[in-house]
């Protein structure tokens, strides 16, 4: 469901994405990817304070492998108001 999300997003489908990677971090909820593409997709539907919680929640789960992810995350946060 992650995958699918994820490309549901970049072809622009960002209500059925938002759906689908809802349903992706119901079925597994410690997976930090879900939360941060959940984010993005969130973010790019200019829905602010449910992109600034499921970052937020993102960060608090995230490994620190996942730099690039955690830095995006922050600086997305900064930018919502």
């Amino acid at each position: 469901m992650l995958d699918h999300g994820i490309i549901l997003t970049e072809a622009g489908y960002l209500v059925a994405a938002e759906d689908t990677l809802r349903r992706a971090m119901e079925a597994d909820p410690r997976d930090a990817r879900v939360s941060y593409f959940l984010g993005v997709t969130q973010h790019a539907m200019n829905k602010t304070a449910a992109a600034r919680a499921t970052f937020e929640r993102f960060l608090s789960l995230a490994p620190s492998r996942y730099q690039r992810q955690i830095r995006d995350a922050q600086e997305r946060l900064a930018t919502l108001h």
